[in-house]
């Protein structure tokens, strides 16, 4: 029996039950209860389901002593159907635990009730089954982890779901079509919870004699292979790593299981070994090397210390695992596992981890020092770090961090414990930091690894550019975060230092040593002419100085006294950092003042300075003075025409923390009145609340105000993001898909309230027309916007008039040949179907009430819409011209995309079983027609070849369909008149180039769009795909008629070039490559990807053919500007770095191609791989050098790109050595070589 059915019962049991004499009050409760239960089995957002949890268990807690009363069989039903619930809930551990409260505290009562039940659903898992599904395993998965008696229950029948583990394993070997990742990894993640929660009971099935170890002997082999298997998932060979070496873990003595890890690592070169008193799998295995990252990563994440570090049983004296076998092993896997740096760099963060962990064991194995100065393995660690510092991999740069951390704190430890006083490696540290370029943000990690060591007047000593340095940091965005880290380092390590036994030391001493050191950096940054600086040195420095020397405060505002923009701009942004820190603003006549003239400064940046400071605190309570809310009057009016989008996106940001402030304020002052009228006869309400509330309500007129029909494009926009402001803040607005800006839950008490007062009429009739007028703007962004407040915020339903007179604007709309109208049509069909009832609809579509969807508005109102489509299509058959005027195909498409893709409700009812199948019948009809509107639109461009070619016909030129659509203009026109050739183009002819081409275009849109959010939808249980297999074949041979038709024929064979003319840079045609390779299977080998670039390389590479014409897209040329497209795309990542190297010979080449397409093409791809091997220019100002990395970096991540450089400039100089005929010969590679070593940083070891 499912949950839902479960929850049916028990609410019908506890029903009759309250009918009984003495039990009311308790089945009341419990109704209660499952009433919530119901609630959640039923929901669908997952917030809101968790609330309803939550609401059970106080409910639940608060009926708890009643439950004494009642005898075991009362108490069953509700026991079961929250155990029902929670066997359904193992995909959301939230959900999961929140039932676990129930089922714990339904257990206070009658734990042995609450286990038996639970047993009978532990054991119909298992019952008569000899493999477990993937559900199942999930299940067991859960309970074993966060479930007390499940994991009991499992503990007691350990051998019984080993069994079934065992029966999964073999049935995934026999079975491919079973054998799918989702299943491997569940069944390996059971496993690792086992052998995790279980070790007691695992740990003699491994290592005694006496265990019955068969079960575990077949595991152990599936995992194994799993972890040797070239063509499984990444992630299921790290989880199923992780499993082998938590059994590892299970041994009963340390040299044991390292043995144990010892022959596992071994076993691809061995074939054989032991693991306890079970045997490894005896195969001939072919290895790929990311299996002993695998087991590396396992290791080092699980295995105990005193495994990792005990000493090995071997010829080599004084061996241990950590040590002599994984560091060697993992410096040659970064070596060769150039494609799993991510993982190589978290598991050399973890071996440094664990060799911190394990230094006393170590010491004891060793019997001297780990990193002796000028050791080996000192040695190799420093110099791994420092070529490894500069990273391009995303997230190696935190490991780097760390690891430096790690490394120094070893070494530390080492010096401490055989008290050596020298410890020269920390000044080494300081003087490479030194010598390396400030750009290197790899300089900044070991810098703040060493200040705690050296000690910060040492580092400040000695490195004296450090203040200007930072600075130099805060100018570019990708150094700020490192500058802020080395800043704050420095700034806690001088207030430790200066404050270090000494109790009676004054925070103004303490700031005075600070400014010695750091206040004309700092006031420099301020009031620097540069924005940027200014905001950074802000948000990075100023905040911790005030944090540690608060006294400083005095000290930088006595600097910026003076009156032109850079110093009110340092003062303002000086007095907003304070106020956040300590949420006072300073008073007085002189601040007033001074404020004011920011306030109205001409300068944006300084204005909106002030604004802050006037709307932000810490505390979101705190209300707004009078001062304040006069000078925002003042302020908003004059502030609402400005050009700047980002002004306006801050001023609404900063307007509604001032809404916020006066939301929680006016609660809490709504609280404080309510509580004085109770204890008194007192009814005034306080002043800040009548001040609240007027403040909102003249927002909102300034609002509407602006947002009249004679208020130019950026006072709408102004008034629009501000309204939206005031309707999220003010507004009981409460939505599960928003995690945060959520409003309190007494907001009620205070709209109440305003509306009392005849205020906060947000969702007046003048408010709906006042938007929807907004809709019918001719710019999509004053559209959108206001079509989000009304779909967000305003009831649920036009009134009836107003969505009617709505519904035929929208039509008259999508009828017109502008696009913008018909986009703003667009966006007012949607609007109305997402806020019109059933009864608004049946009127508005009058003419549909012959469908047999009535009781489905959304289907209702977009098969009204098919209709549309159709006749338009039917029109333009008829007479292009006169539909391309009146009837355009373009409008009703938009109107169907919008409605089909942007409403949520469409997809809910898509989901609905009783739905289903008249959506199928929608689906098709709708492809269908859009299939002859492209079949109509095309043959009109193609003009002759149409009736005379099939779909292979090449793409018409440009000229083509100008000929084509100038005859159809011609047959339109009276046969006396006989004009001549314009030499511009007729409306006409604009009036159906644009309805074809707009409409084509839509109509991709439309169809994408179905493929992206209507094919993952699940159908119900019973019913087939919304988009049968002959439908969505349809789209695509609509999508490919687009193509072969749309100048792309020379493009899609690119072994058989047919066109007639260069396509500029491949057309769209390269894109399609990049989103089949971006969809391939991330975590796997990417087969697709290996056979696309080496098939394009190769292409590219073949010799131009004698006959070869400049006027032809050549093939060679288009595989070019296709590796070009995948070099510059984001969704490949490091995926392609192995191809990088052969592209960049490939470049190098092609710039002596003889054909100017090849040459400009190449240029093209270096221009990209230049961007992919050194990073994005992240410096704007030219006069800076050296943006990009270090030789030693680049060359280590790609060492044949070195060789490939210098055989290139070695090639160069032999060409250009003699003179011919008085000129020397140059090279065509040879700028693009140069100008890539250019880009270059310094070595930072000196040498040239």
């Amino acid at each position: 029996m499912g949950a839902e059915e479960e929850v049916l019962q028990g609410l019908a049991f506890y029903t009759a039950m309250s009918q009984r004499e003495g039990l009311g009050e308790v089945s009341q409760g419990l109704l209660l209860v499952l009433e919530k239960l119901k609630q959640f089995a039923s929901g669908s957002v997952k917030r809101c389901k968790d609330k309803n949890l939550e609401e059970a268990y106080e409910l639940l807690s608060a009926v708890n002593k009643g439950l004494w009363v009642l005898d075991r069989s009362h108490v069953l039903p509700l026991v079961r159907c929250v155990l029902a619930l929670q066997m359904e809930t193992t995909s959301s551990s939230s959900s999961f635990l929140r039932l676990e409260k129930l089922v714990a505290k339904l257990s206070e009562d009658d734990e042995p009730l609450v286990s038996e039940q639970l047993n009978q659903f532990m054991g119909g898992l298992v019952e008569h089954k000899e493999a477990l599904s993937p559900g199942s395993l999930q299940t067991v998965c859960m309970f074993v982890e966060e479930s007390m008696l499940g994991c009991s229950y499992w503990r007691n029948n350990l051998m019984l779901l080993l069994k079934c583990l065992v029966g999964t394993f073999d049935v995934m070997s026999q079975d491919q079509v079973s054998r799918n990742e989702e299943w491997r990894y569940i069944t390996a993640k059971t496993c690792l919870q086992l052998f995790k929660l279980m070790p007691k009971e695992v740990s003699p099935l491994v290592w005694d004699e006496t265990g019955e170890c068969k079960p575990l002997q077949s595991i152990l082999g599936s995992l194994v292979c799993i972890i040797m298997e070239k063509e499984a998932c990444k992630d299921t060979r790290m989880l199923a790593g992780t499993a082998v070496s938590m059994l590892i873990n299970t041994a009963p003595e340390p040299h044991r299981g390292a043995a144990a890890a010892l022959g596992l690592y071994h076993l691809p070169n061995t074939g054989k070994g032991h693991f306890g008193m079970l045997s490894l799998p005896s195969c001939t295995w072919n290895p790929d090397g990311l299996e002993r990252l695998v087991l590396m990563r396992g290791f080092l994440a699980c295995c105990r210390r005193e495994i990792l570090s005990c000493s090995l049983d071997s010829t080599q004296r004084q061996a241990c695992l950590l040590l002599d076998v994984l560091f060697p092993a993992l410096l040659i896997l970064m070596e060769e596992q150039k494609d799993c740096l991510y993982y190589c760099f978290q598991v050399f963060s973890l071996w440094l981890q664990r060799v911190r962990e394990s230094l006393d064991e170590i010491w004891k194995v060793k019997e001297s020092r780990v990193l002796a100065e000028n050791s080996r393995l000192l040695q190799e660690l420093t110099q791994f770090l420092w070529s490894n510092a500069e990273s391009p991999v995303e997230g190696v740069s935190e490991f780097v961090h760390t690891s430096f951390q790690h490394l120094l704190e070893i070494y530390g430890l080492e010096c401490d414990h055989f008290e050596d006083t020298e410890r020269p490696l920390y000044g080494q540290f300081l003087q490479k930091v030194i010598l390396m370029p400030w750009q290197a943000r790899a300089r900044y990690f070991p810098l703040c690894a060493v200040l705690p060591y050296l000690g910060p007047e040492t580092v400040l000593d000695t490195y004296k550019d450090l203040p200007q340095h930072l600075l130099n940091c805060l100018s570019t965005n990708h150094l700020c975060p490192t500058a802020s880290d080395v800043y704050k380092t420095i700034l806690q390590q001088q207030r430790k230092v200066w404050t270090e036994g000494q109790e009676d030391v004054s925070e103004e001493e303490l700031a005075r040593k600070w400014a010695s050191h750091w206040l004309p950096t700092l006031s420099r940054a301020l009031t620097s002419p540069s924005s940027f600086l200014q905001s950074n040195a802000s948000n990075y420095l100023l905040v911790w100085t005030l944090r540690l020397f608060p006294a400083s405060y005095t000290l930088l505002a006595e600097g910026f006294k003076g009156g032109d923009s850079a110093h009110l701009q340092a003062w303002v942004t000086l007095l907003n950092v304070r106020k956040t820190i300590t949420g006072v603003l300073p008073a007085g006549q002189e601040t007033l003042a001074r404020l004011s003239s920011c306030l109205f400064a001409k300068e944006d940046n300084v204005r909106l300075a002030a604004l802050s400071l006037l709307c932000t605190s810490p505390r979101t309570n705190q209300a707004l003075s009078e001062m304040e809310i006069r000078l925002l009057k003042e302020f908003l009016p004059l502030n609402l025409n400005c050009d700047s989008s980002s002004f306006r996106q801050f001023l609404q940001a900063t307007v509604k923390k001032a809404l916020v402030r006066l939301r929680d304020s006016s609660l809490a002052a709504l609280r404080r009145h309510m509580k004085t009228k109770e204890c008194s006869a007192e009814e005034h309400p306080q002043r800040s609340l009548v001040q609240a509330v007027d403040f909102v309500e003249w927002l909102l007129q300034l609002c509407a105000s602006s947002l009249t029909s004679g208020s130019n494009y950026q006072r709408r926009k102004s008034a629009l993001l501000l309204l939206a402001a005031i309707l999220e803040t003010c507004t009981d607005s409460w939505s599960p898909e928003r995690k945060k800006g959520q409003p309190p839950r007494n907001i009620a008490a205070l709209l109440s309230w305003a509306r009392s007062k005849g205020c906060w009429d947000f969702f007046s009739t003048s408010n709906i027309l006042m938007l929807l007028s907004c809709l019918q703007d001719s710019t999509n962004e004053i559209r959108e916007l206001a079509s989000e407040l009304l779909v967000s915020y305003f009831p649920a339903a036009f009134p009836e008039s107003i969505a009617v007179a709505a519904f035929e604007r929208a039509m008259e709309a999508l009828s017109s040949p502008r696009v913008p109208e018909a986009e703003a049509g667009a966006v007012l069909m949607k609007t109305i179907l997402q806020k019109s009832d059933s009864c608004t609809l049946r009127r508005i579509l009058a003419e549909a009430k012959r469908e047999r969807t009535g009781e489905c508005r959304c289907l209702s109102f977009v098969e009204y819409l098919l209709g549309v489509l159709q006749v338009h299509i039917s029109s333009a058959r008829c007479d292009l011209l006169q539909a391309a005027r009146s009837a355009p195909i373009h409008g009703v498409v938009l109107a169907l995309r919008r409605c089909l893709l942007e409403v949520p409700e469409v997809a809910d009812s898509m989901s609905k079983a009783q739905h289903v199948q008249h959506w199928q019948v929608f689906l098709t009809r709708l492809v269908e027609s859009l299939r002859d509107a492209v079949h109509l639109l095309l043959g009109t461009l193609q003009g002759k070849q149409a009736s005379s070619c099939g779909q292979e016909a090449a793409a018409p030129s440009f000229a083509d369909m100008g000929n084509a659509i100038g005859s159809l203009i011609r047959l339109g026109k009276d046969p006396v008149q006989e004009d001549e050739d314009p030499i511009l183009l007729s409306e006409e002819h604009g009036l159906i180039l644009t309805c074809c081409w707009v409409s084509v275009k839509e109509i991709g849109l439309l169809l994408g769009g179905l493929a992206e959010k209507i094919l993952p939808l699940a159908p119900p249980v019973g019913s087939g795909p919304l988009l049968p297999l002959p439908v969505v074949k349809t789209a695509s041979e609509v999508f490919q008629e687009i193509l072969l038709k749309c100048r792309h024929w020379g493009l899609v064979l690119l072994s058989s070039p047919r066109s007639s003319s260069i396509t500029r840079r491949a057309a769209g045609f390269p894109m399609l490559f990049l989103c089949i390779l971006v969809g391939e299977d991330s975590a796997k080998s990417r087969p697709l990807l290996a056979h696309c670039c080496q098939t394009l390389l190769a292409l590219a590479g073949r010799p131009l053919s004698q006959d070869w014409n400049q006027t032809l897209d050549l093939p060679q040329v288009s595989a070019v500007h296709v590796l070009q497209t995948l070099v510059r795309g984001s969704g490949l990542g490091t995926a392609l770095r192995q191809y990088l190297s052969p592209m960049m010979v490939l470049v190098l080449k092609a710039l002596d191609s003889p054909s100017w397409g090849m040459r400009n093409a190449a240029i093209q791809l270096f221009g990209a791989l230049t961007v992919r091997l050194l990073g994005q220019k992240r410096i704007r100002d030219n006069n800076h050098g050296h943006d990009g990395v270090s030789p030693e970096a680049i060359f280590s991540h790609y060492p044949q790109l070195k060789g490939i450089l210098l055989e290139e400039l070695s090639l160069a100089a032999v060409a250009s050595g003699k003179p011919q005929g008085g000129k020397f010969h140059l090279c065509p590679s040879l700028y693009a070589v140069l100008t890539f070593l250019a880009k270059l940083q310094p070595s930072t070891d000196g040498l040239n």
